[in-house]
């Protein structure tokens, strides 16, 4: 007998790979990325192989953390403005990063924060506690985003 999420068949295709793609966006391991969508690491494991195919309880957890259910399930991105502004500052980030030294994920967020300001006008809140070391890595991916930012204004404009 088959669970509701399961089916004689495997996944249709690229859809395993899809959203392997969209976890490893979220920079969630398996086990925790399955737990916000009410899994376990093993279901979530078999739905990134295309063994099992994840049912809407699961895609509708997934998609209020974040995670395009629409690419995942056809391949084609929403296509939101905000998405697409989101997604920019993350290609931003990560280009930025991937130079240098690794930095930690409240480095990052910092940076993120910044961009997603100047691109979308969201308030800045940091979430770490004054004095602790995730604070100061926090401001010091502001600072970054800042520089970034001012950078990117001051190049010339792509034909």
């Amino acid at each position: 007998m088959t669970t509701p999420d399961q089916v004689a068949d495997t996944a249709p295709p690229g859809l395993a790979a899809r959203l392997c793609e969209e976890r490893t966006r979220t920079r969630l391991s398996q086990e925790r990325f399955g737990a916000a969508g009410g899994v376990g690491k093993t279901a979530q494991y078999m739905y990134e192989r295309g063994d099992r195919i994840p049912d809407a309880a699961y895609l509708s957890a997934i998609a209020a953390m974040g995670v395009d259910t629409s690419y995942v399930l056809t391949g084609k991105r929403q296509g939101s403005p905000e998405a697409a502004r989101a997604a920019a500052a993350d290609q931003i980030v990560d280009g930025v990063l991937a130079i240098g030294t690794r930095r930690s994920a409240e480095y990052r967020r910092g940076m993120l924060d910044v961009l997603r300001f100047r691109l979308d006008g969201e308030r800045i809140q940091c979430p770490y506690r004054e004095g602790t070391p995730q604070f100061d890595a926090y401001f010091a991916g502001n600072d970054r985003g800042h520089a970034v930012w001012r950078a990117m204004q001051r190049a010339e404009p792509a034909a």
